[in-house]
Parts: C-alpha cells; sequence; structure tokens
C-alpha cells in the first residue's frame, strides 16, 4: 500500500493526545481500608475494575479513530499492475453520427454519454495535457492539440452529424495530424458505438506500440430499427403523363414483428396516400403506390413513418419529376427501313427526327440525347469529327452497319482504332444469348426474367475488336457492343435488315432501343442521393466551363468542389454541411436541378460489435484495450483502478465513522454494575 500524501502520516503523533488525556484519568487514588467494611470493599473493587475496561474500550475506539482519519489525508492506495493516464498526448474520437441519437440503458442519448465520457478524461489527465477531439465533421478544430479549457468548450457545441466515417478512415486522419505536429507517442480513446455497418471491421494488423488504442463502447437499449432502405419506380419506359407507380422497400432490422406501422407519401409537402405496413422480425417488404398526379417540372417526394426513438431514417426524400421527351435523331443512309423511327413514335417520351445521309442539320446535333447512325454507306470527315465532338461532351451514339461499310470511318467515334475482326457471311441464322440482367444497362427494362422472351436470329454478322458487350451471340461474338469515355458509342454486328436477322419483329427490340436513348440521360437523373457519397454526376443541358454552380439548402448557399465532363457536372457533397432534404443547384441565381439528399442506409443498421468481440480483439492485441465501464457514472473509477489503483481514503473515512459511533455506543450503553 502507498500513500499520495505521506506527509500527512505525521499525523499519528497526534495518538499520543487521547493516550495522556487518559492516563491522567485512570492515576490510581490512595486507598483507605476499615475493618468493618470488607464486604463493600469487594463491591468496590469490581466496579472500579469494570470501568476501567470501559475506559480501555473508548481509548482503543478513539485511538483507530484517529488513526483512519489520518490515513485519509494520507490517501491511501493499492499501486495499479498497468501504467497509464501519463501522456502528454492524447487524442478522442466521439462519434456524433445520426445512430448515436438512440438511447443507452440508462435513457440518455448515446451522444451525450459520450460527451459525459470525454469531460472525465480531461479531469483524470494532468492539465498540462494536450487533447485532440476528433468527430465525423473533421472540422477545422480537429487538426491541432488543444489544451484542456478549450476541448470543454468545444464539447458544449458537438451535435449529431449526418457525415458516416469508418475506423480506417479516422484512423487515417488521427496519424496524419499526429504527424503535422510532430506527436509520436499519444493515447487514442475511440468512443463509439462500434456499427458494424459503419465502422467497418476491427484493426488487424501490428500498429506501432507507442500508440494505445482504448475502447469506449457505446451500448444501446434497443437496436431494433424500422427504416425505409430505397425507392424506385416500375417501369420508366411505360410511365404515363400524370401517372407513376412508386416503390418503397421498408426493413426491420429488429428480432420483433411490427404491425400497423404507418407509412406515408407526401408529394410537394402534400400528403397524397398512406398505408399500414406489417413486418416480421429481420425482414423486409416492398410496398407499391399508384400515384395519379398532375405533375409539374420539378416534385418533391417525401415517404414517412414514425418510429422512436430512432427517428433519423424516419423520412426518405426523392424526386418524382414529369419525364421530358427525350430528342432522338436518325441519320439513315439509302435504305428504306422505319423499325428505328416506329420505336421512338410516342411523341410522350420522345421527340424523333429523320435526317437522311445528304441532308443534315449539324446545328440540331449537339443538343439531342441520341444519335443513330443506319446503314450509311460512307461517314464523311465533317460528320466524324461533328460527332466526335458531340460524343466528348457526353453523346451517346448508336451504329447500325450497313451490308457495305469501311470500319475505319467510325475509329474516332470509338477512342479506338477499331477493325474488323471477321465477317460472316453464311444463311444460317444463330440464335442471340439471354442478356445479362446484371448489368446496369438493363436496370429496370423487363418486368419479368428476361428468359421468357424469345431471342432473336442473326447471320451475316460482323465481329469488332476490343469492345464490351451487351448482347452475345450463341457462339460467344458480341451482337450489341459498346464503347464508354466521355460519351457512349454502340455497335450492332449487323444491318438490321429482314435479310440479316428479325430482332426488329421481336418484344425485346424496342425496351432495349427505350434504353438505348434514356441509358445515362440527364431525363433519367438519380431519385435521390446519399450523404455518404463522395460525389455525384448530374447531366445538364448546356454546360459551361467557366459556370460556377451553387447549392442552396434554405438558408445554407454554398459552393461545392465542381468539375465538368462532358454534359455532366461531377460535385463533391459537403457531408459535414449538408442535410437530408432537398437543395437547389443553382446558376446564375435560376434553379438547373433539385437534388435529394438521404443519410446513408448502412447507419439504419444498428448492429454493434459487442463488449465480448471487442475483447476477444484486444486479447489478441495488446496496444488495443477495451475499458468495460458500462456507463458515464463509474467510469473514472474504473480509469483510476486501472491506471492509478485502488484509492482507499473512502474507506478510511467510513473506519473513522464506524468508530466514532462504536465510541458512543460504549459510553451509552456500556454500564459496569457490580454483583
Amino acid at each position: 500500500m502507498n500513500f499520495l500524501q505521506p506527509q500527512f502520516l505525521y499525523g499519528l503523533f497526534a495518538l499520543s493526545i487521547p493516550i495522556i488525556v487518559h492516563l491522567f484519568n485512570f492515576r490510581k487514588a490512595k486507598k483507605v481500608y476499615f475493618t468493618n467494611t470488607a464486604f463493600i470493599e469487594q463491591v468496590k473493587q469490581t466496579n472500579s475494575a469494570k470501568r476501567k475496561l470501559k475506559h480501555y474500550l473508548v481509548l482503543l475506539s478513539r485511538l483507530l479513530a484517529l488513526t483512519f482519519l489520518v490515513f485519509a489525508f494520507a490517501q491511501p492506495f493499492i499501486h495499479s499492475e498497468e501504467d497509464g493516464l501519463t501522456n502528454s498526448h492524447v487524442v478522442v474520437y466521439l462519434d456524433n453520427s445520426q445512430s448515436m441519437s438512440n438511447q443507452t440503458y440508462q435513457e440518455i442519448r448515446g451522444l451525450d454519454e459520450g460527451v459525459a465520457y470525454v469531460n472525465q478524461l480531461l479531469e483524470l489527465y494532468p492539465r498540462e495535457t494536450q487533447f485532440l477531439l476528433v468527430t465525423n465533421d473533421f472540422s477545422p478544430f480537429s487538426n491541432t492539440f488543444k489544451n484542456t479549457d478549450k476541448v470543454s468548450d468545444r464539447l458544449t457545441e458537438v451535435t449529431l452529424s449526418n457525415a458516416i466515417r469508418s475506423y480506417e478512415e479516422v484512423n487515417k486522419r488521427i496519424n496524419s495530424i499526429a504527424l503535422a505536429n510532430n506527436v509520436n507517442q499519444y493515447d487514442v480513446y475511440w468512443i463509439s458505438d462500434y456499427q458494424k455497418s459503419t465502422f467497418g471491421e476491427l484493426e488487424t494488423e501490428s500498429r506501432d506500440t507507442t500508440v494505445t488504442h482504448h475502447f469506449i463502447p457505446i451500448t444501446f437499449g434497443n437496436i431494433a430499427n424500422l427504416y425505409i432502405d430505397s425507392v424506385f419506380i416500375d417501369n420508366p419506359f411505360d410511365i404515363e403523363v400524370n401517372k407513376a407507380k412508386v416503390n418503397v422497400l421498408m426493413k426491420n432490422s429488429g428480432s420483433q414483428p411490427i404491425s400497423d406501422a404507418v407509412l406515408q407519401l407526401y408529394l410537394n409537402d402534400q400528403q397524397i396516400s398512406t398505408k399500414t405496413i406489417d413486418l416480421d422480425g429481420n425482414s423486409n417488404t416492398i410496398a407499391s403506390f399508384d400515384v395519379v398526379y398532375n405533375f409539374q417540372e420539378r416534385n418533391s417526394a417525401r415517404f414517412s413513418i414514425e418510429d422512436y426513438p430512432i427517428t433519423f431514417d424516419n423520412n426518405f426524400y426523392f424526386n418524382l419529376n414529369a419525364q421530358r421527351q427525350l430528342r432522338v435523331i436518325e441519320i439513315r443512309g439509302q435504305i428504306n427501313m422505319k423499325a428505328i423511327e416506329q420505336v421512338y413514335a410516342n411523341v410522350d417520351l420522345f421527340d424523333y427526327q429523320l435526317m437522311p445521309e445528304g441532308n443534315i442539320d449539324y446545328n440540331g446535333l449537339n443538343s439531342t440525347d441520341l444519335i443513330i447512325l443506319h446503314g450509311l454507306t460512307k461517314l464523311n470527315s465533317s460528320l466524324a469529327n461533328q460527332l466526335y465532338q458531340y460524343k466528348k461532351s457526353g453523346g451517346k451514339i448508336v451504329i447500325i452497319p450497313s451490308i457495305t461499310f469501311s470500319p475505319n470511318e467510325y475509329a474516332l467515334l470509338t477512342g479506338t482504332q477499331i477493325t474488323v475482326v471477321d465477317s460472316v457471311e453464311n444463311q444460317v441464322q444463330i440464335s442471340l444469348q439471354n442478356p445479362d440482367l446484371t448489368h446496369p444497362f438493363y436496370a429496370d427494362i423487363f418486368e419479368d426474367n428476361a428468359s421468357r422472351f424469345t431471342m432473336p436470329l442473326v447471320k451475316n454478322t460482323i465481329t469488332w475488336g476490343r469492345l464490351n458487350s451487351l448482347l452475345s451471340i450463341n457462339s460467344g461474338e458480341p451482337y450489341l457492343s459498346y464503347h464508354e469515355d466521355q460519351g457512349i458509342s454502340y455497335i450492332f454486328a449487323s444491318p438490321l435488315s429482314t435479310s440479316n436477322t428479325d430482332l426488329t419483329q421481336q418484344a425485346i427490340f424496342v425496351p432495349i432501343m427505350y434504353k438505348l436513348a434514356s441509358y445515362k440521360s440527364n431525363n433519367n437523373d438519380a431519385l435521390y442521393h446519399s450523404i455518404d457519397q463522395p460525389t455525384i454526376a448530374i447531366q445538364l443541358d448546356s454546360i459551361q466551363y467557366d459556370d460556377i454552380y451553387k447549392l442552396k439548402q434554405n438558408d445554407l448557399e454554398l459552393i461545392p468542389n465542381q468539375t465538368i465532363s462532358g454534359n455532366e457536372l461531377i460535385i463533391e457533397i459537403p457531408k459535414n454541411k449538408i442535410h437530408p432534404g432537398f437543395s437547389n443547384l443553382n446558376i446564375k441565381g435560376e434553379t438547373q436541378s433539385v437534388i435529394a439528399f438521404n443519410n446513408g442506409r448502412f447507419e439504419s443498421n444498428l448492429t454493434q460489435w459487442t463488449r465480448e468481440e471487442l475483447q476477444v480483439f484486444s486479447d489478441e492485441h495488446p496496444q488495443f484495450k477495451l475499458l468495460n465501464a458500462t456507463e458515464a457514472a463509474n467510469f473514472s473509477e474504473v480509469m483510476q483502478e486501472r491506471y492509478q489503483g485502488v484509492h482507499l481514503w473512502k474507506y478510511a473515512i467510513v473506519f473513522v465513522l464506524l468508530f466514532l459511533f462504536i465510541e458512543m455506543l460504549i459510553i451509552r450503553f456500556y454500564k459496569p454494575t457490580g454483583k
């Protein structure tokens, strides 16, 4: 046993004071005996002996009380087995993601308990210790180490953030800041709910042993959560002007079933539909809404549920915009074939224009969504250069060869030297393979399995080199290929005449041609985006390289990092500033697009790394230590016992009071009597 204040042990000399007082009380008086009082003398001797015993017991109680009082001031402690709380630099990661709004067993927010942990750490370390407070925002405050007072003030400003950070991401941030500040030895405290979906895998590679990592898990009382995972629209090619079918994927991450959960659909801030949802434990379901509405050019939609106490994912925002016409230009050679013209005859969806190869309006090419080169016998250099610039700006081109053509003329459009590898001229028709529906191109095309379609037959095909395939012949050669750089070129391996293929007569032809027009066009913008995406791409009708676009959300207006690629604007999402909801993309005060943002759905799955799993990891990696404080209330005690030893002064105070109480009992109830 050791003492923090051993100088107070000199107070033990004060034990002589009660001894001296009692010695004076025990002085023997001169006794006078009388012969006729022998019996009375015997009684007096008996009572005197019992009184002396009482005095000794009182003296002993006072001595012990005084001894433990001196011990209390000297602050005895049992030395700890581990050294700690001595580093001059300390890093604290405080997870302030939205999941920390969940309640702990003590019925307080996880973030509030995390702040309490940090405040106690500030008190446990010496005042001269420098602290680095890192939160999910990665704010400039966390670029340097600060003293205790500044960190304490900063804690009062920490709020929930929409940013999600993995262990790896935070650890790289800590290492870079420590390196920039020339700090080589420090302690790291990880205060987090340790979600498996966002925190990621526990680090297993060996690390610098001069850095000690402490795990402080925030344990929730309930991790069950009902949330909206995603939203999608059925049959985007068949959407009527004022009608859409909207589907929402609901998930229940808890083990208990949920019944009669109310799901509401709002459109332009008006509630237009409601459904009740039943879900088994750890399951999901899709709810469908038939929306009949007078759609405007831009429509802000929102699904809403009620699920307490996890409320950060109770709303899901998305755009439900009226479809604009897709512009399609067919440049047709000397052939009499109207299959393409008939496909794009739906005036609600397409603005179709036919240009003979001898009468091309070059001015209209750059403002179209799709250009189809159909059966051209020759591609002159002027048209090739114009189409190259169109594709370079993000345009899409479909090449349907004629029976006789020169492949070298099309090399500029594909961005690579492409030559005909082989030309199979025979009268044997070969079937096409079923398409690979996992390819993004085929998303949302087919309601049923494509294997139910009758696949087309082809002959007299051309084999192109170094291209990706969307449709293939049974023999393995590609039939519909594509090459993508800034834009996309699609190439068929044969003319579409009936003497070469029956593709135009099969059911698969129309949806594929529809998708060629809509795939990656600005009419096919994402319904919503996640805040945790690093960047998003938005396709606009016209972009000038010197334009500066702004994001405006309520009263917040900012200029994100942005680049332009073709007709796509790529912006970096400022995840620490953007909130779930709708943001206007403005230029020169005019709204070009409305973007719907939602929190990442990974965070809605609240499954945590358990204390048992963290303990196993800690046992295998000595530089990682699990602190077993179950709540902030006993955190200081756990830390002091582990790194400063067991402090015994409280027990000394208890013994002081105990022996004073015993003294009172002896004085009050111990009464010596004779027989």
